[in-house]
């Protein structure tokens, strides 16, 4: 029988962003923990019917709980990952871009407009002869 997740929106912090996409790199599940002011916000994240249960009870009682996501929970995630890493990658963008800059690696839409062609100059057959011992 498969699992249904249903979309729920939370208020997760950017630690707990990171975590999640950390986790989801690693193919490993994850615990988050949400106060009570976390249960509404814009984060979109896919529950299973029984988190969605504990999440209401926490509510109820205005208390907090821990949510444990699995590695196929966070893999069924969809369009919340690609968010998630979106906003992740834009606030890593500068030591990411510096990391990479100079080391030969052309990012889409960073080619210039105006491109020379560089014709490679290679004679023979590429191979180095051993010198013979006399």
């Amino acid at each position: 029988m498969t699992t249904k997740y249903i979309e729920t929106s939370l208020n997760l912090s950017p630690i707990q962003k990171q975590k999640i996409a950390s986790a989801v790199r690693q193919k490993k599940g994850i615990t988050i923990r949400l106060s009570a002011s976390d249960y509404t916000g814009n984060d979109k994240i896919r529950l299973t019917q029984q988190q969605i249960k504990k999440l209401r009870k926490a509510k109820n009682k205005n208390v907090g709980v821990d949510i444990k996501l699995s590695k196929t929970q966070l893999s069924k995630q969809g369009g919340f990952l690609g968010t998630l890493l979106a906003c992740l990658a834009g606030s890593m963008l500068p030591s990411l871009l510096g990391g990479i800059m100079g080391k030969g690696i052309v990012l889409p839409g960073s080619i210039p407009h105006k491109t020379t062609t560089i014709k490679p100059s290679v004679t023979g057959k590429g191979k180095k002869k051993k010198q013979q011992k006399d």
